[in-house]
């Protein structure tokens, strides 16, 4: 018995300009950050999560599945330095 966990609290949105290793830590917005990540873990960005992580990349098949509404990955807000409450941490 297995359960996977995953936020859907960003979804993916590229911004001309980026540069995907400084958005790390000075993103443009959340969705762009998100784009970043969605896109190197599963070829495109355009797709909902938890800014780090998309939704259907955090559930493993034949898993009990739970999706948190506006859960996101980190502590921080996606891309910032800026504290956040809506994180897995925080429940």
């Amino acid at each position: 018995f297995y359960v996977s966990v995953a936020g859907d609290a960003v979804v993916g949105q590229k911004i001309e300009g980026n540069i995907p290793i400084v958005e790390l830590i000075q993103s443009a917005s959340p969705e762009s950050t998100a784009w970043n990540s969605y896109q190197a873990l599963g070829g495109d960005g355009n797709l909902t999560g938890d800014g780090l992580v998309p939704v259907d990349w955090a559930h493993l098949p034949g898993a009990q599945q739970l999706t948190i509404k506006g859960c996101l990955h980190s502590i921080n807000i996606a891309g910032t330095t800026l504290p956040t409450n809506s994180s897995y941490l925080c429940e």
